[in-house]
């Protein structure tokens, strides 16, 4: 709220840049950076988390290109499940719907997969995708309430944002 009031506001974006990578957002936390930077260039702590924000994007980015090299034999509901979050984290969302898409071929109980496509629909701000699979998670398992959130959450922001 403090940016949406004062966007020249350096230090804010550098919480915001904070936070995203605590969350492993490093899209949005490499872009928060950048902006506190645009600001106040001699900012020496949101250039401190740009680096770390960036180095730990490039590890990850590592460690999906290393898995990629995994046997296609060893490449089970589980290995996709977690490619497709790493692929989030670092703002691939085709890919990683893609990934969860072959987990639930592998395992087409899996609720979580269901629920992170949605997640991922969400961030590409498609909120009637996002709220079909929501909903889907939901079917697959009534109890889990990251779904329910997540389904509040699609439809609250659909209501933000109506479609032109």
């Amino acid at each position: 709220s403090i940016v949406a009031e004062d966007k020249g506001n350096a230090p804010a974006w550098n919480y915001i840049c904070f936070a995203d990578t605590m969350l492993k957002d490093y899209k949005n936390g490499i872009a928060a950076c950048m902006q506190a930077i645009a600001i106040q260039p001699n900012f020496q702590l949101a250039k401190n988390n740009l680096k770390w924000a960036s180095d730990e994007r490039s590890k990850l980015a590592a460690d999906l290109a290393a898995r990629a090299q995994a046997a296609p034999a060893t490449r089970d509901a589980r290995f996709y499940l977690d490619e497709g979050l790493d692929q989030l984290y670092l703002g691939a969302y085709d890919p990683a719907i893609e990934s969860w898409r072959r987990t639930l071929e592998l395992d087409p109980k899996n609720a979580i997969a269901a629920n992170n496509i949605g997640t991922a629909y969400m961030m590409k701000l498609q909120y009637d995708e996002a709220t079909t699979w929501f909903k889907r998670a939901l079917a697959l398992d009534p109890t889990m309430q990251l779904a329910k959130n997540n389904l509040a959450w699609a439809e609250q922001e659909k209501a933000r944002h109506p479609p032109h």
